[in-house]
């Protein structure tokens, strides 16, 4: 069927059905008509690859007629991916049989005809549940090792019998690097949104945070490998640098230099560190909103994952896609400086309160929230 899992819309494709360690084969498209442009949400290739690792299922074989097609959102998403280049973390204790690396995991695009050659039947004859086959899966690719750093900081609290309490601040600072292309154009994906604006917050934050320390410990965390698959993050939570049941809350920023005025404050399963910024964000002038797209699940694809995961409180600071995201053109003259540097005082200040004693945030796991 068509692969998707939407509690809200009491939809799920895969109930009762046992993926793990499978192939899951899902058609483009659902019971309702798709939102033009859109490439994230329950009805999206990414968002039927979410469901189906989060249950387990190593691959997504995702049926669509329309990967050539001019126009079409998600034929035109996967074309510039298709660009960048594709990370592995070669790290013990990551990846199959181990930790997960990310909630994403590898996915089969092909369109209906090669899929039906391949399987030796009509496509819509195949039955609801296994089918009994296997598809090997051959791939020819120049394979490069590198190295990527995690870079963090310490600002120790003041407080004796607090100190050894930490809030962990997240933004990451890679990007997609670069791609050849034609004479005249810009081959450098610059990233000034995604995400020097998180980073440079994050790096002011910490400047005043170390000039005036509360009584709690702050951990500045800049990860690297986010827009590969949540590398970094994964590979601390692997390792954490401080105790995971000492970590009070992460405070993730993650794209926020387009902002009107608002930002939106992603926090689900803690409703207290919301309602938190909220206030704290009057204070500033800057509207805080709650999530504007709760069916692209945004917990699993941001470094907040790893440590939702572990039941830590978290919250991403975001000020929404457009359309020079994962493009050359998100370039540093489009960042909306004065508007992010009210960002930087609200999220400085919701450190400052967890940092100088503020009550831990209940966490509920939110019943969608599934993880391998």
């Amino acid at each position: 069927g068509f692969g998707v899992v939407a509690e809200e819309k009491k939809v799920n494709d895969l109930e009762g059905l046992s993926v793990r360690g499978k192939a899951i084969i899902a058609q483009k498209g659902a019971s309702w008509p798709l939102e033009p442009g859109a490439v994230f949400g329950w009805d999206r290739a990414m968002g039927k690859l979410l469901a189906a690792a989060a249950r387990g299922a190593e691959l997504l074989v995702y049926v669509s007629p329309d990967l050539d097609k001019p126009g079409d959102s998600e034929a035109g998403f996967f074309a510039q991916m298709r660009n960048a280049p594709v990370g592995f973390v070669r790290e013990a204790g990551l990846g199959p049989g181990g930790q997960p690396a990310s909630a994403l995991n590898p996915i089969l695009i092909i369109k209906p005809a090669a899929l039906g050659a391949a399987l030796g039947t009509d496509l819509a004859k195949l039955p609801r549940g296994p089918l009994g086959k296997k598809v090997e899966i051959q791939i020819q690719a120049q394979v490069a090792d590198g190295r990527a750093s995690n870079v963090l900081g310490r600002i120790e609290g003041t407080d004796p019998a607090m100190r050894d309490q930490w809030i962990v601040l997240t933004a990451h600072y890679d990007h997609l690097g670069s791609h050849a292309a034609p004479a005249g154009q810009d081959g450098i994906w610059n990233g000034a949104d995604d995400n020097a604006s998180g980073t440079t917050v994050v790096l002011e934050m910490a400047r005043r945070l170390a000039a005036q320390p509360g009584r709690r410990s702050v951990l500045v965390f800049f990860t690297s490998g986010e827009d590969r698959g949540i590398f970094g993050s994964a590979v601390y939570a692997l390792r954490p640098a401080v105790p995971v049941d000492k970590t009070l809350v992460n405070i993730n920023v993650d794209m926020v230099g387009r902002s009107e005025g608002k930002v939106q404050g992603i926090a689900d399963g803690t409703p207290a560190l919301f309602q938190k910024a909220i206030e704290l964000g009057a204070q500033h002038g800057v509207q805080v909103i709650p999530d504007q797209q709760p069916h692209w699940r945004i917990s699993y694809l941001t470094d907040c994952y790893h440590f939702l995961r572990l039941g830590v409180p978290a919250i991403e600071f975001f000020t929404g896609l457009h359309p020079d995201y994962h493009q050359p053109s998100d370039t540093a003259d489009k960042i909306r400086y004065a508007e992010m540097s009210k960002i930087l005082e609200v999220t400085t200040d919701l450190t400052r309160f967890y940092a100088d004693g503020g009550a831990r945030p209940e966490f509920r796991r939110p019943e969608w929230f599934l993880t391998p």
